[in-house]
């Protein structure tokens, strides 16, 4: 039998969700609710009907329910609102459904809405089909506005009306036009969109004409006059504020002309000399903000790693040196800002924050921290006036978050936006292939790996003394360490005391890392104390089966048996039974790879961090002015 999640997005429901719920009670075996900071007692009904309740703040449609799917058990997903509920009809056609075996990978139900008092039957308002029941594996959501499912192949569809009870007055539904169509406005805006004349005076019009006579609105009487009146006055809205986005001034503080008002210029300083992951992920926000148009340039190290890939693709970097208790740097950003030519100043790393706070960069544009390590802020009265300071402190991951708001930081000023990496193309069976003859690997030989700096606190211990172990059911499986450090003569020699020389390959550093993920077939990340790590973000990515240690931010990129395995932490008896587990069962450690890789595509892509970066900017900038 098929299983069902219900996956429901909540904010203040409290009133339409006991009728929701009641529909799909015989329906979902599971519920799962993302609420957005709901203040009424949505929350209570939701446990009161047995719900798996998550309080994520609000980013958009498409990702609230996306990240709702990622909590799920079942493979198959029912989207709801939580102003809808399931006609018997439908519901009997759910539950013939679940027993059969499924011929598509979407199916598409219609709608039937309820307006003023009386069900809709036309004006454009019916069946109007709505794709809600999908394999998670296959489809997600896609859109800041009116989301919808993005997948390949062909829909099927059920029988039975989804009712929707959208507004319960006219002014109601005058208000849901005025707020859905300030944010199309501004959707088209920031997508470059200039032409609104025309569409005021001839698309408004239009949409009358469409909904009422040729969608058969008049048939809907009175209540289809008024739909066929909001959809046009909706069309004439989104117009008109489109044209007074566009007519708007520049910032006020800009003595420079820009390429056009909604695109930003910030100031991004890293002063770190190293290519870690705090420099990977600026590079990624500075390709990704260059690509939507915007103007970022970098204040960074001389000679540094950071500095030479972002001059490469043509951004603007101000180097400095690091030396003198970073007054160079300082006096280059007080410099920069004096052109009054930047929006805001955002700094990477520790380095970056002190030198920005040195330049009183927070008193002349919004200054934002990121922070991306899980130990507590310093307590001196320097370290803490640098994150008051701060307009906004952007955590990586939650952990991180809670980490600086029990040391200190201002719980007002902290937000979360996942590290990302880019989505690769999944291996082909060449590269594979590949990738093993150069480490010298046979084809059958079972390969782990991990990707890290060699350090104590990187636990790569652990996996040397877990091998004998898994060699008891598996004896030629062999363990590629990739990377260098400290701790690399310790664990060589660990290997030869546990006669594992032939077994433990240790790489060094690889320049080109992705051949190391292409040759494994397990990644595993035995680190004691994460903030995030781009290590496992790329292995789940490039769609490995992974194990890692269930410390700092690690579960939150894996979902326990659902996109990966999880392990307590040093225990080589349990390291060994998660790697002998996926190996034994090659076609489950296969379905948790698949949807490790649609997590990272959910959650934690570059795109998702740039987007989600650049809407923190535009909020700032909006409160500012």
């Amino acid at each position: 039998m098929n299983r069902i999640s219900a996956c429901i997005i909540t904010l203040n429901e409290e009133r339409n969700l006991p009728r929701a719920l009641a529909s799909i009670a015989n329906i979902a075996d599971e519920i799962i609710i993302v609420d957005s900071g709901s203040t009424d007692r949505t929350e209570q009904v939701a446990r009161a009907h047995n719900a798996s309740f998550f309080a994520r703040p609000w980013t958009n449609y498409a990702d609230q329910k996306n990240f709702a799917a990622a909590q799920a058990s079942s493979d198959w997903i029912l989207s709801l609102d939580a102003d809808e509920e399931l006609s018997t009809t439908l519901q009997s056609s759910l539950l013939a459904w679940k027993k059969l075996p499924p011929a598509h990978n979407v199916y598409e139900i219609p709608r039937k809405t309820w307006y003023l008092g009386a069900w809709i039957h036309h004006s454009g308002w019916y069946p109007d089909f709505q794709r809600r029941l999908y394999l998670r594996t296959a489809a997600q959501f896609h859109g800041i506005i009116h989301e919808s499912l993005r997948f390949q192949g062909y829909t099927g569809r059920l029988s039975g009306d989804l009712l929707h009870y959208t507004v319960d007055s006219f002014a109601g539904h005058e208000a849901k036009v005025e707020r859905y169509t300030s944010l199309a406005a501004q959707q088209m805006f920031d997508a470059g969109k200039r032409n609104w004349r025309a569409a005021v005076y001839f698309a408004t019009p239009w949409s009358f004409f469409q909904n009422f006579i040729l969608r058969g609105g008049f048939l809907d009487g009175h209540r289809g006059a008024l739909i066929s009146k909001m959809a046009a006055r909706s069309v004439r809205l989104k117009y008109s504020k489109l044209g007074k986005l566009i007519a708007a001034p520049l910032h006020p503080s800009s003595q420079l002309v820009r390429p056009a008002p909604h695109l930003m210029k910030p100031l991004l300083v890293d002063l770190e000399t190293a290519w870690r992951g705090g420099q990977n992920q600026a590079f990624l926000l500075l390709k990704g903000l260059q690509s939507r148009g915007h103007s970022p340039e970098l204040v960074a190290a001389e000679n540094s790693a950071l500095a030479e890939r972002t001059a490469r693709i043509g951004i603007p970097v101000h180097t400095v040196s690091r030396g003198l208790f970073r007054f160079p740097a300082s006096r280059k950003i007080r410099q920069l800002l004096a052109t009054n030519s930047f929006d805001l100043v955002h700094a990477n790393e520790a380095h970056a924050v002190s030198a920005a706070w040195l330049a009183q960069a927070h008193r002349r544009v919004p200054f934002l921290i990121s922070r991306r390590v899980g130990y507590p802020l310093g307590q001196s009265r320097i370290a803490r006036a640098r994150y008051q300071a701060a307009t906004n402190i952007i955590a990586n991951s939650q952990w991180v978050a809670d980490q600086a708001r029990a040391s200190g930081a201002p719980p007002e000023k902290l937000c979360v936006i996942f590290e990302g990496v880019e989505i690769p193309a999944p291996f082909t069976a060449d590269q594979k292939r590949q990738a093993r003859q150069r480490f010298s690997i046979p084809a059958d030989t079972p390969l782990l790996g991990c990707v890290g700096v060699l350090l104590p606190d990187k636990g790569q211990e652990w996996l040397i003394r877990a091998l004998p172990q898994v060699h008891q059911d598996f004896p030629a499986a062999k363990l590629l360490l990739a990377g260098d450090g400290p701790t690399r003569p310790h664990l060589e020699s660990l290997a030869r005391q546990l006669h594992l020389s032939d077994s433990v390959i240790f790489a060094g550093f690889v320049s080109d890392v992705e051949t190391v993920y292409a040759a494994l077939d397990i990644f595993l990340l035995p680190s004691f104390f994460e903030a995030l790590n781009n290590s496992l973000l790329a292995a789940k990515a490039y769609e490995i089966p992974s194990i890692a240690f269930r410390r700092g931010a690690l579960p939150e990129i894996i979902d326990h048996e659902k996109s990966g395995l999880l392990v307590s932490g040093p225990d080589a008896s349990e390291i060994a039974a998660a790697v002998t587990q996926l190996l034994r069962d090659p076609t489950a450690a296969r379905a948790l790879a698949h949807a490790g890789r649609l997590r990272v595509q959910q959650n934690f892509s570059a795109d998702h961090m740039v987007d989600q970066t650049l809407l923190l900017y535009q909020k700032i900038l909006a409160q500012k002015g």
